[in-house]
């Protein structure tokens, strides 16, 4: 009777513990039964935004609400607005040639060229420029600090416009090197500008200073490679995109902390995860982010040489951030 018993209890033993052979059968269900958890870094995943819509060269974007304005070169140019949720074509308003976008309590404005080459300063819905028209404005990206200050790339300096004169004469001109696109930062009182010599500095909007952010060593806010579009986030991100090589090649978007300046890549030809898409950027321009700091939006346009890159020409990609 002891030996049955004691057969019985080894051979309970050896049901429970897999009969010390390293877990072997009953390790394997636990592990099928109990996948390990994810892991502790996630990936940033792409796909493209609003397939049914046809775009030419997008450029900047801005959010109003859950809609984003593209500034979108198709034709002769047009701002659309699409629905982010359902990523259709809500609106699309014909204008020449817009590049930067902002919005303000009392609208959308944009910059963009006129059939005579001049560049100038519009409120959406109203057809005449702002400020006066002329070739040497060279206008790119701009951004609202406040309802009453505008800050406007214009090609060598950033000019600030005031609504006390509707934003038609600039009050101050920043001196800066090939500034591209700005966004306000109104956590830390400043707006910052991405620049052609590789680096992002700020702006403090109440003595229009400027401060240097990329640095070496340590490494802070960067290394960029043509910087384009600038996107703060509300949580204490910046999100720069890199346009690449002099044709849009090898572009990538940065992820930087704002209050440390520690700068990470969270999507290149290496980073993130692409699916069934083509590898790379093309031409990024344009970057915005959804309210709920989930999604980021990357514009692309056409004038990459890589043959896979280009797949993505003239597409947005829709990133969801990790």
């Amino acid at each position: 009777m002891k030996t049955k018993i004691w057969l019985f209890a080894l051979l309970l033993c050896c049901a429970l513990a897999g009969c010390g052979g390293g877990g072997g059968g009953a390790g394997a269900g636990a592990i099928a039964s109990n996948p390990p958890a994810s892991p502790p870094v996630s990936i940033a995943a792409i796909e493209r935004f609003a397939a049914g819509v046809s775009f030419l060269s997008p450029k900047h974007m801005v959010f109003v609400g859950t809609n984003i304005f593209v500034a979108d070169r198709t034709g002769s140019g047009r701002i659309a607005e699409i629905n982010s949720s359902l990523q259709t074509l809500v609106s699309a308003r014909n204008v020449a040639s817009p590049l930067g976008i902002a919005v303000s309590s009392n609208g959308v404005y944009y910059t963009a060229i006129d059939a005579n080459g001049d560049d100038g300063i519009y409120l959406l819905g109203n057809g005449s420029s702002l400020v006066a028209l002329s070739p040497s404005n060279d206008f790119g990206g701009l951004t609202f600090y406040s309802t009453t200050n505008l800050f406007v790339a214009n090609g060598t300096s950033v000019l600030v416009y005031s609504s006390a004169d509707n934003f038609s004469v600039s009050t101050q001109s920043i001196a800066l090197s090939a500034p591209a696109a700005l966004a306000s930062d109104i956590s830390k009182n400043l707006v910052y500008a991405s620049l052609g010599n590789n680096t992002v500095v700020s702006i403090n909007p109440s003595t229009n200073a400027t401060t240097v952010l990329t640095q070496a060593n340590p490494n802070r806010w960067g290394p960029f490679l043509q910087p384009q579009g600038i996107s703060v986030s509300t949580n204490g991100y910046a999100y720069v995109v890199s346009q690449g090589d002099v044709h849009g090649d090898g572009g990538y978007v940065s992820k930087v902390n704002t209050a440390t300046g520690g700068s990470e890549i969270i999507v290149s030809d290496t980073v993130g995860s692409w699916g069934s898409l083509p590898i790379g950027f093309c031409q990024p321009t344009g970057v915005a982010i959804d309210a709920n700091n989930e999604y980021l939006y990357v514009s692309n346009g056409n004038t990459c040489t890589d043959a896979v890159h280009h797949q993505n020409h003239d597409q947005i990609l829709k990133i969801k951030l990790p």
